[in-house]
């Protein structure tokens, strides 16, 4: 559930960074180096596993917040008005599901606690590493490619990471618990 919602919130960043990366070139003062940043410190909560208690929930969340407003800073600073809008739209989901997994007592905190184990064994390092390198060789490829041809192959690499977790939980911890 949890690992879920964070792939959906990085899917939706990274195809709003290909739609931005296709129109920085009319803004002067803004360089994808700092939305890099903003993802790289989400990332970092992904690198640590799932969590499986309060504790370790709460060292996750704060990397997450802290890259979620570093994003939100930097599209107020660096989107269009349109963009701003549409990132707005996207970003109100993960944003809501974010804030209640990382406040203590909420009932999808407590939800995700009680199946936590299951993700935690069904989405172990050994069992999505070769997925996450898949990922990080799309992350590559993106950089290779023409302009035109980064969102296809960053969304490509974030949606077989997304439907890969996703089939992996239905498989480890039944089908109910993988929405």
């Amino acid at each position: 559930m949890a690992s879920t919602k964070l792939i959906q919130f990085l899917t939706a960043l990274v195809c709003l960074w290909g739609v931005y990366d296709q129109a920085e070139s009319a803004l002067t003062n803004c360089h994808m180096r700092e939305l890099d940043l903003c993802l790289a410190t989400i990332m970092i909560s992904a690198s640590d596993g799932v969590p499986a208690d309060d504790e370790q929930i709460d060292r996750a969340c704060e990397p997450i917040q802290e890259g979620i407003e570093c994003v939100g800073n930097y599209s107020a600073d660096c989107f269009t008005a349109l963009l701003q809008e549409v990132f707005n739209m996207v970003i109100a989901e993960p944003k809501r599901t974010q804030k209640q997994l990382c406040t203590r007592g909420t009932e999808e905190r407590a939800q995700y606690l009680k199946h936590a184990p299951c993700f935690q064994k069904a989405l172990s390092s050994d069992t999505l590493r070769p997925h996450l390198d898949d990922m990080l060789a799309a992350l590559e490829k993106a950089f290779e490619v023409k302009f035109d041809e980064r969102i296809p192959v960053l969304c490509c690499g974030i949606q077989r990471l997304f439907q890969t977790s996703i089939d992996i939980v239905k498989e480890n911890a039944g089908m109910k618990y993988s929405k």
